[in-house]
């Protein structure tokens, strides 16, 4: 796969969920434009990266603090969360404690920076719940009625980055991906499965 260069001056591209599988491919991209890549991923993960990441969970401030206070990171695509509607299912406490908490503490890490990077927020479609089959297209303005706790999580995450751009003038920029597949995706999801 080839993408074209667009390559920015000083760009640090930070990518919060590295190891997964948008992640992943997401970092070929940039690297393939040529900018600097720094992930984070998980610390329980071991992941075989091949570009400069840390393991860090999003819910450790001081060390999420302490890793991007060293890097001058001018792009953020935030895609780390548990991404797993059956896991979320299984455990919400902790489905809102990453999904939601980690990314305020990721927002207000970034927030306080000399220069606030602009930054991309991975939410989901889950966030529109059961769609009418007969009032398509799906639109930014559909109603928001989710229907597992992973939808609800994103839209909660959305929520915090409203305020953030609200009350810190930051640039969050928010996407509602729906399925996507492609190679290396893990087989818990329905089209590898």
């Amino acid at each position: 796969m080839t993408f074209p260069a667009i390559t920015h001056p000083d760009s640090t591209v930070l990518i919060t969920g590295a190891s997964g599988f948008v992640g992943r491919l997401l970092t070929e991209a940039e690297t393939a434009r040529g900018n600097r890549v720094i992930g984070i991923h998980h610390p329980a993960e071991n992941p075989d990266l091949e570009f400069e990441s840390a393991g860090i969970d999003l819910r450790d401030t001081k060390r999420l603090e302490d890793f991007i206070s060293e890097i001058n990171v001018s792009r953020v695509y935030h895609l780390a969360a548990i991404s797993s509607v059956r896991k979320c299912q299984e455990n919400p406490a902790l489905c809102f404690d990453v999904n939601v908490t980690g990314t305020l503490n990721l927002l207000d890490v970034l927030s306080r920076l000399p220069r606030t990077p602009k930054i991309l927020f991975a939410s989901s479609c889950e966030v529109y719940g059961n769609v009418d089959p007969a009032k398509p297209p799906v639109t930014e303005n559909y109603p928001t009625i989710p229907i597992n706790i992973y939808g609800l999580s994103k839209l909660h995450a959305e929520d915090v980055c409203h305020f953030y751009t609200r009350e810190h003038g930051m640039l969050i920029v928010i996407t509602r991906g729906f399925n996507h597949t492609g190679p290396a995706q893990a087989q818990s999801f329905v089209f590898p499965h």
